[in-house]
């Protein structure tokens, strides 16, 4: 008996060690690079394809999930590390395709998601993923839709990269709490940090784009319905630049700061909307917009735009008498604050049927309001104090470039007239200056004490 009660004994603890290094309890080995993907993913460990030329992953399966777990995906420049443009049905990209948890170091493209025209690809996921030292993009999005791009970071360590995350021909895409960071300032990068064309419906949220070269979020054509919200652009050439024919975007709670250009730069837009955003700092203008040949609706509601190296407000809306198609801009100004800013405080030129209320414009370097051929405007319950120059400039007021109301605004403490008027009067009513205005409060202004 006791010889068997000693056999058990050793057949017992050599049945623990066995245990102990079962081949199921360890992870998988990576696949090879180049492998096309038909399965779930997790890596094991960094996987280095530094040294492979071509794609060191390609999804080849709908509903696949790769989970870099911590771990570095190295890709060759000149290929991408993960490919989902060609690995399925039609040579696109697979749907329901997610990537999280690690980092994407190198390689043309770090992530690179297509559809087609006619079969768009949906469900891209990319989570938590940090991408450094993309030569192109780091993320590449083309006729994608319902996707989701969320808390990931893009860093590039040299001269290179020209997209941190690009959306061509994307649908209703979240684009949320990304750090998107270009190398050391804007004057050393020479792309974009979040690129659009022809894209709508997106919404671009508590993201932070700085130093990113040339433009923090660029839209080179008709994107439409955007939302970007509670976003913060710093350092980049321009904060913001919508380029051509955009229509339809909300744009609110954005933080635009120390850009090189313009703080915010909109070209040809309508029916946009900009709600209590903040533009500081910025080495020109604060907003400017400028419609030559698109009807340029826009809502314009509490801002602050403040500290620019040139105005705080500036819309060019194009002459309309040479633009019969299109009469410019049909604006509404409400609530905004100009605040020291190098030049005027507000400044539109050749627009035609905007109303200004309730606007402030304090210790700019020139004339707090600036109007030069205010075709048909309202002008009402404005305030504008200690200005270098007037309170409110009145330029080129003839028929048919006439305004339609200037009434109970308030000039006060400013360098030169509270409310000016250059050569051709305006009748006004209730607007005072209280005689606190250097040379005086009411030049060719009716209507004024």
């Amino acid at each position: 008996m006791k010889g068997r009660r000693y056999i058990y004994l050793l057949a017992a603890a050599a049945a623990v060690a066995a245990a102990m290094v079962l081949p199921g309890t360890a992870s998988a080995a990576n696949p090879a690079c180049g492998s096309t993907i038909a399965t779930n993913l997790t890596l094991s460990g960094n996987m280095d394809c530094s040294a492979y030329a071509g794609d060191a992953l390609t999804i080849g399966a709908a509903g696949i999930t790769v989970n870099l777990n911590g771990y570095t995906l190295t890709a060759m420049s000149g290929h991408e590390a993960i490919n989902n443009y060609n690995g399925c049905t039609g040579s696109v990209g697979c749907n329901n395709f997610t990537i999280a948890n690690g980092t994407i170091s190198g390689g043309s493209y770090g992530i690179d998601s297509e559809g087609g025209s006619s079969d768009p690809v949906s469900g891209t996921t990319v989570n938590g993923v940090k991408l450094v030292g993309q030569t192109s993009t780091a993320i590449y999005l083309e006729y994608i839709q319902n996707s989701s791009i969320m808390g990931n970071t893009v860093t590039q360590t040299a001269n290179n990269g020209e997209e941190a995350i690009y959306d061509e021909y994307g649908t209703s895409n979240v684009i949320q709490g990304n750090t998107l960071t270009g190398y050391t300032d804007a004057n050393s990068n020479s792309g974009y940090g979040i690129y659009f064309y022809y894209t709508a419906g997106d919404v671009v949220y508590g993201n932070t784009v700085k130093a990113w070269g040339s433009y923090g979020l660029y839209d080179d054509s008709y994107s439409a319905g955007i939302t970007v919200s509670s976003n913060v652009f710093g350092g980049n050439d321009y904060g913001m630049y919508l380029d051509d024919e955009e229509s339809g975007w909300t744009i609110s709670g954005n933080y635009v700061k120390n850009s090189s250009s313009e703080g915010m730069y909109q070209y040809d837009s309508d029916l946009m909307t900009w709600t209590g955003n903040v533009f500081s700092s910025n080495g020109d203008e604060g907003f400017y917009f400028y419609n030559s040949d698109y009807p340029g609706t826009l809502t314009i509601t509490n801002n602050t735009s403040r500290f620019n190296g040139s105005d705080g407000f500036y819309l060019d809306g194009f002459d309309f008498l040479s633009n019969y198609d299109y009469p410019e801009s049909h604006s509404v100004w409400s609530g905004n604050t100009a605040l020291r800013n190098s030049g005027y405080g507000f400044d539109t030129y050749e627009s035609m049927n905007d109303t200004f209320t309730y606007n402030t414009a304090q210790g700019n370097t020139d004339s707090g309001f600036y109007f030069d051929y205010p075709t048909h405007f309202t002008v009402n319950n404005n305030t504008a104090k200690y200005n270098t120059n007037e309170g409110f400039d009145f330029e080129d007021t003839y028929v048919p470039y006439n305004l339609l109301s200037v009434a109970n605004n308030s000039a006060m403490y400013n360098s030169d007239y509270g409310f000016y008027a250059d050569y051709y009067p305006v009748t006004g009513s209730g607007n005072t200056g209280g005689g606190t205005n250097s040379t005086g409060d009411c030049f060719l202004v009716s209507g004024c004490s």
